[in-house]
C-alpha cells in the first residue's frame, strides 16, 4: 500500500515502514532500515481527528486498498 502525505510531497510505500504512530497531533511513519528516521505523513487540529485518519489508514489497508491519501485536516 502506498500513503500519499497530508501535504501531497511524500509517497510512502508501506512495505519499507517499520511502524506509524500518532504523536499528539502528528501521524509519522518510522523507516524500517533506521527507526529514528521517519516521514510526517499529517498534521491534524486535534488528537481525536489524528486517531481517526490513523484508524481509516488502518481499515483502508485491512480492505486491500492500494494507495491512501491522508485527508487534509
Amino acid at each position: 500500500m502506498l500513503i500519499v502525505s497530508q501535504d501531497r510531497e511524500v509517497i510512502v510505500n508501506l512495505d519499507s515502514v517499520e511502524s506509524i504512530s500518532t504523536e499528539d497531533l502528528t501521524i509519522k511513519a518510522f523507516i524500517a532500515a533506521d527507526c529514528a528516521s521517519y516521514y510526517e505523513l499529517g498534521t491534524y487540529a486535534s488528537e481525536e481527528k489524528a486517531k481517526y485518519e490513523m484508524q481509516c489508514l488502518w481499515s483502508s489497508y485491512a480492505n486491500g486498498q492500494r494507495v491512501f491519501l491522508m485527508s487534509k485536516n
